[in-house]
């Protein structure tokens, strides 16, 4: 016997991401993790060129999500949300989180992309 498939519709919605606004940025709560995000962070030449990769091909642009937490997040921050995503069973942060996690964030401070 086969479970039939849920519509899209009655899925659970995903948690969001708080996002505060500070004087130089915001400050972003999502999964437990708390990370900072300065405003100039956002004005990045490298930052919109590794956006439009992913855009272009999300398999091969996945590879640069790494270097746009750095960018958006700083080390500390890169350091909270690989800590907090990191499995406590294997050691190792599952991609498809930590692209994920990134891909709320950037929403979350910047809905209009």
């Amino acid at each position: 016997m086969t479970t039939p498939k849920q519509p899209q519709d009655h899925l659970p919605k995903a948690e969001k991401p708080n996002v505060e606004t500070t004087d130089s940025g915001w400050k972003i709560t999502h999964r437990g993790i708390t990370i900072e995000v300065q405003k100039e962070a956002l004005d990045d030449f490298e930052l919109l060129d590794d956006v439009a990769a992913l855009q272009a091909d999300e398999v091969k642009g996945a590879a640069r999500v790494p270097g746009m937490l750095r960018r958006l997040a700083g080390a500390d921050g890169f350091r909270a949300v690989t800590d907090g995503l990191r499995d406590s069973a294997t050691g190792r942060v599952k991609a498809s989180e930590a692209v994920q996690f990134v891909f709320q964030v950037f929403t979350a401070i910047n809905p209009n992309s």
